[in-house]
């Protein structure tokens, strides 16, 4: 879940994106994962749904390289865009948390390095989102 103001538009990077809607100055967590609000899937339930339903968590989730299942992110979550050099980052862990890697600018867009936590990113990502 987002801890800080943001919006959603259309992005230059791919489809749509996730924008500061504040200052975030460096340091700042800026998403986090919330028990109870955000959600997990283990690849065993996903596996029970149709292939619609797989492909779509495949398309907008991550399967979590610590945790092994897919982190399903409440609201705007699933729609932060891929980049090689992002304005947020994170430590290594369970559920790490988002954090602005340098000070972040009111309408900015929001962008992470999907390789850092994401299984699928390891096979390769271009400067996108999974939305």
């Amino acid at each position: 879940m987002y801890l800080v103001k943001t919006k959603m538009r259309s992005s230059r990077i791919h489809g749509i994106g996730v924008f500061a809607d504040q200052f975030i100055p460096e340091g700042t967590v800026v998403w986090e994962f919330h028990d109870g609000i955000d959600h997990v899937i283990s690849p065993e339930t996903l596996m029970t749904q149709s292939e619609v339903v797989r492909n779509e968590v495949e398309r907008l989730f991550y399967l979590d390289k610590d945790l092994g299942v897919w982190v399903v992110p409440v609201g705007q979550g699933c729609f932060v865009n891929h980049s090689d050099n992002p304005n947020l980052t994170h430590d290594d862990g369970v559920h790490a948390p988002s954090v602005a890697a340098r000070d972040i600018q009111l309408g900015e867009e929001l962008t992470e390095n999907y390789r850092r936590y994401d299984v699928a990113s390891e096979e390769g990502v271009s400067e996108q989102n999974t939305g």
